[in-house]
């Protein structure tokens, strides 16, 4: 898979794993934080960046209170990972993150969120269309 195909595959993840029940499959704390790895695995599969790592990872990482960019800068992350470029893992790990983005009362994103998607695709030149991205012209 080429580097714009992983990318628009990971984007594809995150509005498939999100998209359908916003509010019980993000993983976001009662404060508002994100977890890599989630309290109910029946619930989620992790974050936007968290379900792409193994749970001894997503744990460590919770643990330590690590965000992105140390994680990344440390090259914690799976070597895949480390070959795409920070903005992009920030990107859709602050999709992820922001209730702003998702329809909490139901499924998809919100306008808000369809915005943020799309300055992903225009950022990064992906070729992109999805059931729960709805383009703004």
């Amino acid at each position: 898979m080429t580097q714009k195909e992983t990318m628009e595959q990971m984007l594809t993840d995150v509005l498939n794993q999100f998209g359908s029940n916003p509010k019980k499959h993000r993983c976001v704390r009662d404060d508002g934080r994100c977890l890599y790895n989630p309290p109910l695995k029946s619930e989620s599969i992790g974050c936007a960046i968290g379900m792409y790592l193994s749970t001894k990872k997503a744990k460590e990482f919770d643990k330590a209170n690590m965000y992105l960019e140390d994680i990344y800068n440390l090259k914690k992350f799976p070597k895949w990972m480390l070959k795409l470029p920070l903005d992009f893992l920030a990107s859709i790990q602050n999709l992820h993150d922001y209730n702003e983005n998702w329809n909490n009362n139901g499924k998809g994103l919100t306008n808000h969120g369809c915005q943020v998607v799309k300055n992903i695709i225009s950022a990064f030149n992906l070729d992109f269309k999805h059931k729960y991205y709805k383009p703004i012209i």
